[in-house]
C-alpha cells in the first residue's frame, strides 16, 4: 500500500546506549509559550520518560520546515538526545483497540503488506479518538495539510512529471491503495461502526491516514531481530528485510527534518526495546539536527513525502531509464552487423526469463558514482554480445557463474565501444522525449527569482523533471569521451 518507511538500527542496550536524561524538562522548547499545542506534547513527552535531552529543543525557529529538533549547545557524537518508551510507540500493538485487530487480522494476513492494513486502522482510530493516549502527539499533526502527489489530480501529476517515473509510480501506489481500502479496511470499519464514525469510511481521509503513516513512520526491526536471533545470526539488524517488518510512528522522532547527509541515528536496544535517538556527528550549537529517509531519489521523496531537493543535493537521485530503450537503441546500433542483429530477440527472450527486464520495466543511472545499476549492466552486457559470446553464455550458464563480471561501480567512460553506443542512443531517446520543456526549465532552474515564484508542487516537480535531465546529459557526455 505504501513505500518502505524510514529505518532503524538494532543495538545491544548497555551503559552508554541507553543512558538517562532525567533532567528532561518542557521549559527547553523555546517556542512553547507561543505554541500551546506543542507545549502540550512536550508536557506528555516529559510525562511519559522520553527523557529528552536538555541540550536540544524541538522549535520552528532554526529548522528549515515547520518544528525541528534545534541543538543549544554543541552536541558530540553519540550523544543521546531522547528516549521513546516501547509503550509510547503507536503500532497494532498498542492501539487501544490491538486485541479488536488481531481478531479480524487472519482476514488481511496473507497480504504482503498486511503491517501496513493494520497500522492505518490503529491510526484510523486513534486520530479520531478523543481520548486516545497519544491525543497531544496526533494533535500537532493535520492530515488535511498534507500534498503528496497522491493528492494531486491524475491529469496534473502527467503534465508535470511525464517521463520521470512519478506518475506510473503514481498510477500504481493509487490502484494498490484503493483495492487494501475496499478489500480490508473498509470492511473493518462497517463491522465495528461502534468505534468508527462515518468519516472513516470517506476514501479521502483514508489517503490523508496513509499519507500521514508514509510520511512518518519507521520500520520496526524488532521481530526481524527476534527471527535473527533464533538462525543465530548476528546481533545487529539494520531493517534490512523491509518487506517483513512492520512500520510504527514514533512521537517525536518523526519531528526531525531529514537530509541525505544526516547526524543523528535512530536505533532500538534489544533488552528495552526502547527507540533511542543519538547524535551520530557532531552539531554546532543553534544548528539542526537532521535524520534521513534512507537512499531515496528526488522521485520517491516526492511521492512518499511531498518535497524534493534542489539539483546536486541529492547523491541517491537517479533516472529511470525503460528497459525497452536498451531493446530499440542495440537494435539501431547493430543495424548493420546483420549476426548480431538476428540474436538480439534471442538475448531480449532470455533476458526476460531471468526476469532482468519486462515491457514496463525501467533500469537507473545513478548520480552517486555515475553508475548503472546492476540490471542495466546486464541488460547491456549480454545485447551487446556477438552471437558466439552469447551462445557461450548460454552454454556456461553466465547468469551465476560469471567470473569476469563488470564491476556494478564501473565509469561508463572505461566501457567498451558497443556498450557506450547503446547507453548514447538510449540517453539520446530519453532527452528527445522531453526536448520541448528543456528551454523554460533552464530558465526556471537558473533563476532564483523564478523559482521562488514557482508553486510548491510545480518548484518540486521542476527538481525532479530537471534533476533527470541533468543526469542524462552527464550520461550522454560519459559515452562521448
Amino acid at each position: 500500500m505504501a513505500s518502505s518507511a524510514k529505518k532503524l538500527k538494532l543495538e545491544n542496550s548497555g551503559e552508554n546506549g541507553c543512558s538517562d536524561f532525567t533532567d528532561s524538562r518542557c521549559s527547553n522548547v523555546v517556542d512553547s509559550e507561543s505554541d500551546q499545542k506543542l507545549q502540550a506534547f512536550l508536557k506528555w513527552c516529559e510525562d511519559n520518560n522520553f527523557n529528552i535531552n536538555p541540550r536540544v529543543t524541538v522549535s520552528k525557529h532554526g529548522s528549515c520546515d515547520n518544528y525541528g529538533l534545534i541543538a543549544l549547545d554543541d552536541l558530540q557524537p553519540g550523544e543521546v538526545l531522547f528516549q521513546i518508551p516501547q509503550e509510547m510507540l503507536l503500532r497494532p500493538e498498542t492501539s487501544a483497540i490491538s486485541k479488536i485487530i488481531e481478531e479480524d487480522a487472519d482476514s488481511w494476513k496473507n497480504n504482503p503488506k498486511s503491517g501496513w492494513v493494520s497500522l492505518v486502522i490503529a491510526v484510523c482510530y486513534e486520530y479520531i479518538n478523543p481520548t486516545s493516549r497519544w491525543r497531544p502527539y496526533l494533535d500537532l499533526v493535520d492530515i488535511s495539510k498534507f500534498d503528496l502527489p497522491m493528492f494531486w489530480e491524475a491529469s496534473e501529476v502527467e503534465k508535470k512529471l511525464r517521463y520521470t517515473g512519478v506518475f506510473e509510480s503514481y498510477t500504481n501506489d493509487l490502484q494498490l491503495m484503493r483495492s487494501d481500502f475496499e478489500k480490508h479496511i473498509l470492511p473493518f470499519v462497517r463491522k465495528h461502526s461502534d468505534l468508527f464514525p462515518k468519516r472513516c469510511e470517506d476514501w479521502l481521509y483514508f489517503k490523508r491516514i496513509v499519507a500521514f503513516i508514509m510520511s512518518y513512520s519507521f520500520t520496526d526491526p524488532s521481530k526481524e531481530a527476534d527471527d535473527d536471533d533464533e538462525d543465530g545470526s548476528d546481533d545487529e539488524s539494520e531493517g534490512a528485510h523491509v518487506h517483513s517488518a512492520a512500520p510504527m510512528m514514533a512521537p517525536l522522532a518523526d519531528m526531525l527534518n531529514a537530509v541525505p547527509s544526516n547526524n543523528a541515528c535512530l536505533q532500538v536496544c534489544k533488552l528495552t526495546r526502547q527507540m533511542v535517538v543519538k547524535n551520530g556527528c557532531k552539531v554546532d550549537a543553534g544548528n539542526e539536527v537532521f535524520n534521513t529517509y534512507g537512499e531515496l531519489s528526488n522521485k520517491d521523496l516526492l511521492l512518499m513525502y511531498g518535497y524534493a531537493v534542489p539539483v546536486g543535493e541529492n547523491p541517491y537521485d537517479y533516472v529511470p531509464l525503460p528497459a525497452v530503450d536498451f531493446l530499440n537503441a542495440a537494435t539501431e546500433v547493430f543495424a548493420d552487423d546483420a549476426k548480431s542483429a538476428k540474436s538480439l530477440k534471442a538475448k531480449w527472450r532470455l533476458l526476460q526469463e531471468v526476469g532482468a527486464v519486462d515491457k514496463n520495466s525501467t533500469l537507473a543511472f545513478w548520480a552517486d558514482g555515475r553508475r548503472l545499476d546492476e540490471e542495466a549492466e546486464m541488460v547491456l552486457k549480454v545485447l551487446s554480445m556477438s552471437e558466439s559470446d552469447f551462445n557461450s553464455y548460454k552454454e556456461n550458464d553466465g547468469w551465476s557463474s560469471d567470473s569476469e563480471a563488470e564491476d556494478v561501480e564501473q565509469r561508463i567512460a572505461g566501457y567498451p565501444q558497443r556498450h557506450r553506443d547503446i547507453l548514447k542512443c538510449v540517453a539520446e531517446k530519453c532527452l528527445a522525449r522531453c526536448r520541448s520543456s528543456f528551454e523554460r526549465d533552464d530558465l526556471d532552474y537558473e533563476s532564483v527569482e523564478r523559482r521562488n515564484a514557482l508553486s510548491s508542487r510545480d518548484r518540486y516537480s521542476l527538481y525532479v523533471r530537471y534533476g533527470q535531465k541533468v543526469l542524462l546529459k552527464v550520461l550522454l557526455d560519459l559515452c562521448k569521451v
